[in-house]
């Protein structure tokens, strides 16, 4: 094509019909989103730019110059793009969890506020726990053939299966029972009693049991029909101690003293207590027993040696500051007396 017809076909009007009208109106429309997602866009890009400058000028404000700060963790978004990314949670402080003891038949004791438990005795017939102060909630597996027992600071935990806590306060002296589920004799050698569902029992170490539930269950001693009298008690305490029952003689005996507390043979026979719960190993309530006996009498016959056989008893259980004080009290008040030299002895033995 010449120069002179290109000029002439650029000078010849294009014809506009309706048809290239709608086609130019389409090609319009058609551009007219595209546009206007671009710029919207390019405002939000805008806005944020804005905002972590922002953010950015106030950390630097606030944010001591001297101190490093702990950048957050930064990990890939589940089902984004690699360059996506997503700040990690932070982490929940988990709730505290308590050292727990499993026993061969899934028994369980959860240790809590610095308790511990000795397994003293373990077989088919028998498991045998000393607690020493804190907390414990024990869940026993249920097997009525085999005989569960905590010795709590002297006191002794019976049960066949249960749930029930026990806590021990060495400092002030003091136990407590409190059942979940099932049941649980509580013997502390003057008395023994039963607690169910609910039930909480708070006891002195050396003293009566001290209901604290207004309505727990009746104690097995007062669920009898008659008083056995004195002589009865005494003559039962003797007949189990000569057949080696050293359990029913104690029964017999924190009987007779609970219920007879004014006779005079009371007296003895919280001694003669004293002797025989030493002789089961439940030395605290041994020295809780003697001390009994000479509170019962500070000047009666047996208070001396009562004295004296409280401080060995309570060293025995592990009681190294009651150990002392008994000693000493033995020395203060029986300064040229039978054992002088071994309550001397006991105390240079103590930390």
């Amino acid at each position: 094509m010449t120069d002179e017809h290109a000029r002439r076909l650029a000078q010849t009007p294009v014809p506009w019909d309706d048809l290239r009208q709608q086609r130019v109106l389409a090609r319009i429309e058609a551009a007219l989103p595209i546009r206007a997602r671009a710029r919207r866009r390019r405002r939000i890009a805008a806005a944020v730019a804005g905002t972590v400058a922002a953010a950015a000028a106030v950390l630097l404000v606030l944010a001591p110059a001297s101190s490093p700060r702990e950048e957050p963790l930064v990990m890939p978004a589940a089902g984004s793009s690699p360059d996506a990314v997503a700040v990690a949670p932070t982490p929940s402080i988990p709730f505290v969890t308590w050292p727990e003891l499993r026993l061969p038949d899934d028994s369980r004791a959860q240790l809590r506020h610095g308790a511990r438990v000795d397994v003293e005795i373990e077989s088919d017939a028998l498991v045998r726990l000393s607690q020493h102060d804190g907390e414990v909630r024990y869940e026993v597996t249920p097997d009525r053939t085999r005989s569960f027992v905590v010795d709590a600071a002297g006191i002794e935990v019976r049960v066949v299966g249960t749930i029930f806590t026990v806590t021990v306060d060495e400092e002030a002296s003091r136990v407590g029972v409190q059942v979940e589920r099932g049941l649980v004799e509580v013997d502390n050698g003057a008395r023994v009693a039963e607690l169910g569902p609910g039930d909480s029992l708070g006891l002195d170490i050396e003293d009566e049991l001290v209901l604290v539930d207004p309505d727990p269950l009746p104690s097995r001693p007062a669920a009898r029909p008659t008083a056995p009298s004195i002589e009865t008690l005494l003559a039962d305490a003797d007949a189990a101690r000569a057949r080696g029952d050293l359990s029913r003689a104690a029964s017999a005996l924190g009987e007779l003293v609970r219920r007879h507390p004014k006779d005079p043979r009371a007296y003895s026979a919280h001694f003669q207590l004293g002797k025989v719960e030493r002789a089961r190993g439940r030395h605290a309530a041994a020295a809780a027993a003697f001390v009994r006996c000479w509170k019962h009498s500070p000047r009666g016959a047996l208070a001396e040696d009562a004295r004296a056989e409280s401080a060995v008893s309570w060293k025995a259980a592990g009681r190294a500051d009651r150990a002392r004080t008994a000693a000493e009290e033995y020395l203060r008040h029986h300064p040229s007396g039978t054992h002088r030299a071994r309550m001397q002895a006991l105390l240079a033995e103590l930390p």
